[in-house]
């Protein structure tokens, strides 16, 4: 069985990271700042962290698929995978 998973999902997904990255490191400068300021240190360290893994649109798709049936990595026995 052969599924077409657009690629519209996963620019999405992609910049939903993109922006909580952002957000991160907009949060992380702020508290450096702040700390800076009491401490007098320079907060010049650059926690980015990547994944492990590439994100792709059948990965995405996989996961949707786990998370609005409720089921976890064990649910029973395997009917199809995808």
């Amino acid at each position: 069985m052969r599924f077409h998973v657009p690629n519209n999902e996963l620019d999405i997904y992609l910049d939903e990271k993109e922006a909580e990255k952002a957000k991160k490191k907009a949060e992380k400068k702020k508290a450096a700042g702040e700390e800076e300021k009491k401490d007098g240190n320079d907060g010049d360290e650059d926690g980015s962290s990547s994944e492990g893994e590439e994100m792709t649109a059948a990965k995405l798709f996989d996961q949707k698929i786990h998370k609005k049936a409720n089921i976890g990595e064990f649910a029973g026995e395997i009917v199809a995978s995808i």
